[in-house]
Order: structure tokens, then sequence, then C-alpha cells
């Protein structure tokens, strides 16, 4: 590929090395596809996406900039750039304005221009406003990404099922090589991140970020890989997992990103329902569960746009209250399961 002058070939190379976590690699290929000509929207967000990771902020701004020059509509730009600025005029509220009005209905640049307007009034201190425009916000979303399903439910009751000691408790010790996972669970927005980078500080181990090498392993021992976490078949089949053969595809999955280090943090919030699975697939590996106040982590879950992460849940309240019970309630019986277990 050292002589492809493709943009479009070069920027989805770049995605690629960013689900590696290989940072600066793929901001390599997208200035490669930038100097071939490629300058749409959506190539400018990304790249300033890559470039806030990677704590290049000014630059990232710019980008942001580029990416609304190009489609003033693009409503993901103005949300990044809003979010990562401490300051606010009413030019941004106007300029976000005129293009919530000729945003098309029901798409996601409207939804995402419609929490830019929420910060941006945020930002102005016009408190009243800003509340009106995040219900407002909300409700494009909820509309957008519907609510919890019935299916989502039925594995919620399974997982609950598991929560006893009988089907938590490890079947043995199992000696794996190599690096090692510690697990951070917990509610979106909990501090999971922080304490990721706290970790991470440490010499012995990496933060390669949230993986989803758990879940899509645990789908392939239940012969449900590719379906998704509410494929119809699923719940019936986690009580009979083989969860020596999940532990090896998850580390077979999941080692190289430690590079020289012997730990890695598996960082997926989501993890939480799998608790158990966890512990009983890798009973060596450390589970920390981040705890915050209920109302502030509800409430930061509210404000914020999860995009098409597969979040349906933070946009409504009654949905919200609803996955923070359950959370709660599976948690604590993980708890109570697993004495000690999760710290």
């Amino acid at each position: 590929m050292a002589s492809c002058a493709d943009g479009e070939t070069l920027a989805q190379l770049a995605y690629v090395h960013k689900q590696l976590g290989d940072h600066a690699a793929a901001l390599a290929l997208m200035d490669r596809a930038h100097a071939c000509g490629l300058a749409t929207a959506e190539f400018h967000n990304f790249r300033g996406t890559q470039l806030q990771i990677t704590g290049r902020l000014a630059e990232a701004a710019d980008a942001f900039r580029a990416a609304i020059r190009s489609r003033s509509t693009f409503g993901p730009a103005w949300y990044a750039l809003m979010r990562m600025r401490q300051d606010a005029t009413a030019d941004d509220l106007a300029a976000i304005e005129a293009a919530l009005r000729e945003a098309p209905t029901g798409g996601a640049d409207r939804v995402a221009l419609a929490f830019a307007r929420y910060v941006v009034l945020e930002r102005l201190g016009r408190d009243a406003e800003a509340w009106q425009a995040l219900e407002y916000a909300n409700t494009l979303a909820a509309a957008r990404n519907g609510g919890e399903s019935p299916m989502e439910a039925r594995l919620a009751d399974a997982l609950d099922s598991l929560a006893e000691p009988g089907f938590a408790r490890p079947d043995g010790e199992r000696e794996a090589d190599g690096p090692q996972p510690i697990f951070i669970v917990g509610m979106p927005r909990s501090g999971t991140t922080l304490l990721e980078h706290l970790l991470g500080n440490h010499p012995q181990v990496a933060t390669p970020g949230e993986l989803a090498d758990f879940a899509q392993q645990m789908m392939w021992c239940a012969d449900v890989h590719g379906s998704g976490l509410l494929d119809p078949h699923l719940p019936a089949r986690l009580r009979d997992l083989d969860h020596a053969l999940l532990a090896e595809r998850y580390l077979l999955q999941t080692q190289w990103r430690a590079a020289d280090r012997p730990l890695f943090v598996d960082k997926m919030p989501t993890n939480f329902m799998f608790a158990g699975l966890i512990h009983k697939a890798l009973p060596r590996a450390p589970i920390l569960h981040l705890v915050r106040d209920p109302l502030d982590v509800c409430f930061s879950n509210y404000r914020v746009l999860f995009g098409d992460s597969g979040y349906a849940y933070p946009y409504a309240f009654d949905s919200l209250a609803d996955y923070y019970a359950h959370y709660d309630h599976l948690m604590a019986r993980w708890h109570s399961a697993m004495p000690g277990v999760i710290i």
C-alpha cells in the first residue's frame, strides 16, 4: 500500500488501524488520504476524533471546523467542537440554529446539532433554555434509536438467573501464559475512563480502551456469533458455555494489545452484565466496579449523545431509570454470588 494514491482506500485502512488502537498509523494514513484530495465532512470529522484521542486538541478543533466548512449541517462535528471548547458565543448558537433548521428531519445530523445547541446554551449560562434544548435533543435521539426491546428484558432475566454462587464459582484455576486482563465495569459515565487512565500510568499496565472481545467470544461460544447480544438463542445458552474455551479465545484475541506489558485493561462498562461469566472463565482476572451517585450518573448519561453506539436507554427518563435499576440489581446479585471477587 506504500504507493496507494486513492484517498478512500487510505481512509478505510486508517479506520482499520484506529480499530486496532494504532492511532499514530491511522493519522499518518489520513494525512496521505487528505493529500490525495479526500476532504469530505465525514473524513475531517474522523480525523478530528483521532487527533482528539492523541491529545492534539488544537489540530482536532481545526479538523472539526474543516468538516463544518465542508458541510454546514454536519452535526457530529458541531457537537464534538462545542464539547471541546469551554466557551461559546452567540455566533456559535446562531450558526448551529441555522444548521438545525436545514438538517433533514430524523437524521443523525439533526440529533447531533440539537445536542450541540444544548451545549452552547449551557456554556452561555442560559440554563432554562439549555434544559429545554436538552429535552428536545433527547426526544430526537429517542425517536431515532428506539427504546428497550423485549429481547433486552429477556437477556436481563437470563443474567439475573445466573447470578448465584453455584454458577459463578469457577470450575478451577486456569493457568494462562502471557499478559492478563484487568476488567473495569460500571454504568457508562461512571468514571471508568478516569480509572483506566490512572491504571495506565503504571509501567506494567497497557490501556487499549473499550474492548468488545469478551461479549464477542461469549457469543461465539454460544454459537450465535455475528448476531449481537439480542440474538433470541443467547439467553438460553449462557448457562452451558464452555468457559475454558471462552477464556482461551478471549485471551487469543486480546493479549497482543498489551505489547510488552504483563497486564492490560479491558474497559468496557457494559461488561458488568457478564461479571459472573468473566470470573468463571478468567478466575484470576481482577474486576473493578466503578460506582457513582445514581442521580449524577443518570444525568450524565442523559446529557450526552452516544450516537449510534447501541445505547438506546439514556434518551428518556423511564428507560434510563429502568436501565439503572437493572444495573444496580444485577451488580448487587453478582457481588452476593461472588463475595470479595468484584472490587
